[in-house]
């Protein structure tokens, strides 16, 4: 009951998702993961006057102004961030702000590339992604432990409680892994 009554239509594909978390709900999550990634990043953030942060800049510009028409990409104000790091990364936050790092820079061949890089991850953010896997997250969370507890109220032994800890940890780690991420490329 509670799965159909929170399914929403996604923005644009008109796909049907599940959604827990309101939209003020998910920008404080976005508000406090960009203040972690801007303490992380602060000594390594690029000027608005340094040339790499001047490309990211114009390839943000053009798809945001190239698909103005789309009401979930207009509502965005773009933040961009240019971190000097040399993992090849790029990600949006649901909250509109735009991390590249330079490694992802010296790894595409030209601003098409880049385009195509930055144009997947401002779809994670526009489509609602992270709101939708942190529901599903939720939802598998909720549901594992029900199941693990009716399983240890019929058969109450400290095995079977290592046993669920131990695949609600795999659980965990398998969405880690999964390949897309709220924040990966």
């Amino acid at each position: 009951m509670f799965y159909f009554t929170h399914l929403e239509e996604t923005p644009i594909t008109g796909r049907s998702r599940l959604l827990v978390f309101g939209k003020e709900h998910l920008l404080e999550l976005s508000q406090l993961e960009y203040e972690m990634w801007m303490e992380e990043f602060e000594d390594k953030m690029l000027p608005e006057t340094d040339p790499r942060y001047k490309v990211v800049q114009k390839v943000i510009s053009h798809i945001s102004e190239s698909n103005q028409d789309i009401p979930e990409v207009s509502e965005f104000k773009w933040v961009i961030h240019v971190v000097e790091e040399p993992g090849i990364n790029a990600f949006v936050l649901p909250n509109g702000q735009v991390f590249v790092f330079t490694g992802l820079l010296s790894a595409t061949s030209d601003v098409h590339q880049l385009s195509f890089i930055l144009g997947h991850e401002i779809a994670h953010a526009v489509l609602g992604h992270a709101a939708e896997r942190a529901s599903l997250v939720h939802l598998l969370d909720f549901l594992s432990l029900i199941f693990l507890t009716a399983i240890w109220a019929v058969c109450p032994q400290d095995i079977l409680a290592l046993g669920g800890h131990w695949i609600q940890e795999k659980l965990k780690e398998m969405n880690k892994r999964s390949p897309c991420r709220i924040v990966s490329l």
